[in-house]
């Protein structure tokens, strides 16, 4: 979908993809549920032809409901993902997959984990990250020898969690911070400079920002700094 959720074009898409090297981007981050499964489709036929571009996807636990998880300890899913995104875009080694996990609740994220560093050590991936992990759950993973090389994390002046204890952590660790959420999904921007608070949002990035405006300081607060 579009930035404001409306149905996205497959051929925008692929035309905006095509352009990237062009622009000299070398990384593009993806996951098997954006889409859902077509993202990786569309990064594939567009930029098959450009195998210097490092493609990161992602692999995790998946909500099936309220408190419903499928279960992660069991090597056989992790080893599903990892091939149905090889093979949706056409890579034999994945370059990094990122490990997502929605809830510290769920106990398994360390089992899991030593399922992908398996599939690493095979060779059906190249390197392994995480996104979202707090230095405290990273600290676990290193700990048990697990080679991590990212950490995704929402970074901007509107949420500088990561500026703290965990940029110090990766410092020490040689873990890099892969920053989402720079421009906070586009509020950063002259667009909204004196306008006024939206009062719908249709997609769902949008409400995940406007979320991070309000927890700032709010509308007028953010338009004080912006």
């Amino acid at each position: 979908r579009g930035v404001w959720g409306e149905p996205a074009d497959r051929q925008e898409c692929l035309r905006v993809l095509r352009r990237l090297p062009e622009l000299g981007v070398d990384f593009v981050d993806t996951a098997d549920s954006y889409g859902p499964n077509i993202s990786e489709d569309l990064i594939r036929e567009a930029l098959a032809p450009y195998p210097r571009i490092v493609v990161a996807t992602k692999a995790g636990l998946t909500r099936t409901g309220p408190n419903q998880w499928i279960p992660l300890g069991r090597p056989e899913y992790l080893v599903q993902q990892a091939h149905a995104s090889r093979r949706r875009l056409g890579v034999e080694i994945i370059d990094l997959m990122q490990f997502h996990w929605w809830s510290f609740e769920h106990p398994a994220y360390l089992d899991a984990m030593k399922h992908l560093d398996a599939l690493r050590r095979e060779g059906l991936i190249r390197r392994l990250g995480v996104t979202n992990f707090d230095a405290a759950h990273l600290n676990v993973l290193v700990k048990h020898g697990i080679e991590i090389v990212s950490n995704q994390v929402a970074f901007s002046w509107l949420d500088r969690r990561a500026a703290g204890e965990m940029s110090a952590f990766c410092l020490r660790r040689g873990v890099r911070l892969l920053a989402y959420g720079a421009l906070a999904g586009g509020f950063i921007s002259e667009r909204w400079l004196g306008a006024p608070a939206p009062e719908e949002i249709a997609d769902w990035s949008r409400m995940k920002y406007r979320r991070f405006i309000d927890a700032a300081g709010g509308w007028d607060a953010f338009q004080r700094v912006l």
